[in-house]
Order: C-alpha cells, then structure tokens, then sequence
C-alpha cells in the first residue's frame, strides 16, 4: 500500500496510538460504524445511480462520454447530469476552522476550544448516522504509482452526486486500480479523510448566537497534520475536491516533494526543424482569471510552437515535484474547468463527465447543458484528460516556471537571475482589488497576494519557499509574465489603471521564445538579479514591443518610479509580516532580494522630486 492506514502509521511510532489526533480518532469511528465488511465502498455506478435520482440534480440528454461509461460499467444510456447547489456555488473561506490552530477567534465575541470543536463535530456525525443511509468512498490522490495516497469519503446520501463527482474527479479505488495500489511505492504518510454532512445546520447544533451567525453558511474543520477534514453544511463539490488535494499537497511537502497548484506541460522539439532543442517542459502558477490554463492548456501556443512541435499536456491544475528524483507527477486523471466559455453547442460537452450549477435548455424536447455562467457564477465542469489528446501522468523536472501576475509595473515578461528575488516574486504572487469589490480608492492600490497562487496552503510559508528554492538550485528558470496590463500613464480619479493591453496573443509568442532561448536578455537597471529582454534582439520578431513595454519609455516616469516602489514596499511588508509569525531567516534573504534600485527612493511625493529621468540599461554577460 502507499499511504497507511492508522494503526499502520502509529504501531511504530514512538507514542504509538496514544499520539493520534482526538479529529482522526473521530474520523476513523464513524468510517467503521456500521460498515459492510464484505463491501464497504461504493462504486462509481452506483454512485451515479443514487445521484441522478436526487432532486437537485438534472439529467441532460448528452450521452456520456463512451470510453469513460464503459471504463466504470456504467448503464448504456448513461446521460450526463448538472448538479446544482443553491446560493453558495463556490468554496468559502471564512468557513474554515484549524484545529491545529484552537483555540481559535473566530470573531470578537467567539473563540473555540479544540474541546468545543471535537464536541461540535461528534454531535455532527452522531445526527448524520441516525438520520441517513452512510456512504463511503475511496479514491487515490495522485495518477502514478511512485506518488499514491488513499483518501476516504464518509457521507450522507443526500451527497451522493458529490461522491460520484469526487470519485471520478481522482481515481477510484476499484477494478485495476485496487492492483496498481498494492503495488505502489509505500509512502509514510496517512490516508485521508474527508467527513461531510451537506444537511448539517448550525442552528441545530449551537444555542450560541455568534455561532449560528458565522457559520450559517457551513463549518469545514481542517486538521493538516493528521489528513483530515470535516466539512458540514456546504454543498459545493470545490470544497470536497480542493479540501482532498490540500491533504495530498501537504503529504507531498512531508515527503520532500513540492506542491504545485498550477499547470505543466512538455513541448518535443525533436522533430522539428530545432531538434536541438529536445524536450523543455514549463509550469504556470496564477490566480484565477491570469491566464493559467490559456498557456498550459494550448498545444499550439496560440500558432506559434514550429512545425512538428509535439505538445503534452499534463495537468492544468495540481501536480507535485520531487526535486531528489528530477520527476513531477499529476494529481488528478480529470480536469476541473470553469464553463463561462461554453455554449449551448460547444464541442467539449462531448468530454463532461458531470457539470455542477450550469444552466439547462430544453430544444427539440431534448435537454441541454449552457455554460457560460448564465445560471449563476462559477459555473463549473468535470472533463475527461482525453480532451487533451495527448497526456501523460508524470514528466521530468520543469525546465522554467512561471509567475503570472497582473502588475502593471512589471513588463509582459521578466526573468529572474538571482535565487531569492525568484522565490520571492512567487511568495508574493498578487492580484490587485477589483471595482467589483467597491472599495475606497485607497484600497484600490492595495495588492492582494497569494503565494504560488496556492490558497490551499495548510502549513508555514517557509516551507513552500525552500521547496521552490530548491528547484531553482536544481537548475529551474524563473520568470513572470504580466497577464494584466503594462503601464500606460498613472491611474484616473477613481483608481483605474491606464493600461497598455498584453494580448494573449503576445505572452503565447514570449512563452514559445523562452522555450526556444530566442531572446536576448538584458539587466533591468530598476530590479537587481531580473533582466527583461534586449530592444534590438525583442523587436526583431514582436515588431514595436521594446516601444510599448520597455520601462525606459513610459509615460509618467516619476508616476511609474512611485507606484513600482509602492508595490515592491507591499511585496516586503508582506513577507516581513511572515517572518515575524513564522520567524525563519529565509524571508531575511528574500526581503532583501526586494530592492528596486529606484531613483527618489526616499520620496513619498512623487512631486518633491521634478525632472526624473529614466536609467540606461546594460546589457548582461550572458547577452555578450
């Protein structure tokens, strides 16, 4: 087995089973109360058998794609379903409580105690057993056998279209899986355990008023170190599938590995006319809406990779890298993807396995799925890897990784040659507020930031910076594309940017060149260990790119000085902030790595000092 089961993990410990958490002593309970011993779990047909019967849940007339029916003995007229949720279609943060972390100050006027909450969540299970048929699941967190852990889903049958979605959104555990399980590489690690109850109330389970309040909207308790998670009175599958994966990203950081929420693939060049170039594989880390999936999910690069360019997508969303085995492995065999792009006729229907809170048509008396969040925000989708044509569930060490950020300062790419600026780029990876979020002006300028665009991080910051520095000393390059907008002049009376557009068409041309080393690079006077590419070289095959992204050639320069300088301040506070609860010296290093040579460094008012004129720029020795 690869991961172990609890009387496995702790025989050999030095507390032995006294060293369990009370959370997963509950947890392992209740998954063997009542159990069938013969046949505990339920299959990805019978799952889909309970769930399309819910009444929630609508059953389209789309057949379900064949390979995947036949795969799982699903029925023949298997159709695929829209599970809709109610209000909350998306996960919920402040819903989230960590045990490891008790007592906790939820707000001012509520604190819970590791007692109150393992009280709460043995009351929560105590109520679902008596109320419910239970189900229990069992998949595997990752698709190749040197990187598996088995993760269990305890459950009501009101979640069941849940369960099957959560099933086929890892692997299984049935059929062949079962085999290539046994046989996998043993981890010291713990299964997981995911306990959910979508019908739990906090009305029913406090006479606490501030408790009830908060938590109206659903409790989710995580305890990190154990791989546990109880998740009440929320229906959103995200919860379920992000809550498993942050377990399986934190048992990869244990084992040495790296924990990459972002999107990696290979590009062979050995058969075009640059056969030289071999295979380079590249990752992209952003938040949502950067542009993450657009360049991990194009096999063309927007039509700029050279004929024969063979392109393998290995997963969007969730992989690990063992930097000690130069190898990553994918996650997830399925693809978990916003639908506001498809409509009524798309042709990747034909790859959806379940869809949840899409809107649904009926034309010609058949019933059809609409994406394009007409229903409501967020609407979402489980797709078959098949969509990609040619995939595979491990590949080498990344060659380049990539920060995509929407910085206005920061050209539409940079490099970075010195270690500690590179990892702190991605420690501070930051959005900015939207107008959408109706906040003063003030708080317009304030960057938001996410780092490595993970926010399912459940431990200490330091550690996901030296996993990443590792990678860079292993040979890894970094950059950052700027996926917003460049620098156009300074900001209006309510806090927008002028912005100078970065078409997708342009960063899809950069990526291929940075894969193809067909840009020279120079330092970037402004940014100490970054370089940004060379006029002559860049303009050369992007005609008129050095006149509308150079840093020398912005309008407003003193404007621009000041709002670089402000971001970077932002940027280091941050990670000061960090140091001072987490207390390591490597946000020493990385703070300093954070020091724009700026001209009026000192200035708070861009006017106090007139006549600012930009630096030159030299060239590096790597360009000579």
């Amino acid at each position: 087995m690869a991961s172990l089961n609890s009387i496995e993990y702790y025989a050999d410990s030095e507390k032995g089973l006294e060293g369990i958490s009370m959370l997963r002593a509950i947890a392992e309970t209740a998954w063997n109360t009542g159990i069938d011993k013969e046949k505990p779990l339920i299959t990805v047909s019978e799952a889909y058998e309970l769930a399309i019967k819910q009444p929630n849940v609508v059953i389209t007339d789309l057949s379900l794609y064949e390979p995947f029916r036949k795969k799982f003995n699903l029925r023949d007229d298997a159709k695929m379903f829209v599970d809709n949720h109610g209000a909350i279609i998306g996960r919920k943060a402040r819903a989230r409580v960590f045990y490891n972390l008790a007592p906790v100050n939820v707000t001012p006027g509520l604190t819970l105690t590791k007692i109150q909450i393992e009280e709460v969540i043995r009351d929560a299970i105590y109520d679902m057993q008596r109320r419910s048929p239970i189900l229990r699941a069992s998949a595997v967190v990752g698709t190749h056998p040197d990187f598996m852990i088995r993760a269990n889903y305890l459950t009501c049958e009101e979640d069941c279209a849940n369960v099957f979605e959560w099933l086929i959104n890892f692997t299984p555990l049935e059929g062949e899986t079962i085999e290539k399980y046994k046989k996998s590489t043993p981890q010291n690690i713990r299964d997981i355990f995911i306990i959910t109850d979508p019908l739990w109330s906090s009305a029913d389970k406090s006479t606490n008023d501030e408790f009830i309040k908060y938590f109206r909207d659903g409790m989710v308790v995580v305890d990190p170190y154990n791989n546990v998670i109880f998740n009440f009175g929320m229906r959103y599958i995200g919860e379920r599938k992000k809550g498993t994966l942050t377990l399986g990203w934190t048992s990869a950081i244990r084992l040495g590995g790296v924990a990459c929420h972002g999107g990696i693939k290979t590009i062979d060049f050995s058969e075009t006319e640059y056969p030289e170039l071999k295979e380079k594989k590249i990752a992209f880390f952003g938040l949502s809406g950067s542009g993450k999936s657009s360049h991990t999910n194009s096999f063309t690069n927007g039509d700029t990779l050279p004929e024969g360019a063979k392109t393998t997508v290995h997963h969007d969303d969730a992989f690990v890298v063992f930097p000690s085995r130069k190898v990553c492995y994918v996650l997830e065999p399925t693809l978990f993807d916003k639908m506001d792009q498809r409509g009524l006729d798309d042709p990747e229907w034909k790859y959806v396995l379940a869809a949840q809170n899409c809107a649904v048509f009926m034309r010609d008396g058949k019933l059809f799925p609409v994406g394009q969040d007409l229903k409501n925000p967020n609407s979402r989708a489980m797709l078959s890897r098949d969509l990609l044509n040619n995939y595979s569930d491990s590949t080498g060490f990344p060659d380049a990784i990539c920060w995509l950020m929407k910085d206005s300062t920061l050209p539409p790419i940079v490099r970075f040659d010195d270690i500690n600026l590179a990892i702190a780029m991605g420690a501070t990876l930051m959005t900015k507020r939207t107008h959408a979020e109706n906040v003063p002006v003030e708080e317009m300028k304030k960057l938001v930031f996410e780092p490595f665009a993970n926010p399912f991080r459940v431990y200490e910051l330091w550690r996901d910076c030296n996993a990443f520095k590792t990678l860079v000393e292993e040979g890894t390059k970094v950059y950052a594309f700027n996926s917003g907008g460049f620098w156009g002049g300074g900001f209006d009376d309510i806090g927008r940017e002028t912005l100078t557009p970065i078409p997708l068409s342009l960063s899809h041309k950069l990526h291929t060149a940075i894969l193809m080393d067909k840009i020279e690079w120079c330092t970037w006077d402004l940014l100490p260990g970054a370089c940004i590419p060379c006029n002559e070289s860049i303009d050369k095959f992007i005609p008129e790119y050095s006149s509308k992204y150079d840093p020398e050639f912005v309008s407003n320069y003193e404007s621009y000085v000041h709002t670089m300088n402000d971001r970077f301040k932002q940027r280091k506070e941050y990670l000061e902030d960090a140091h001072h609860k987490e207390g390591k010296l490597i946000f020493i290093d990385l703070m300093k790595a954070l020091s724009p040579n700026l001209p009026r460094i000192g200035y708070s008012d861009v006017d106090a000092a007139p006549g600012l004129s930009p630096p030159c720029r030299g060239v590096d020795a790597e360009a000579e």
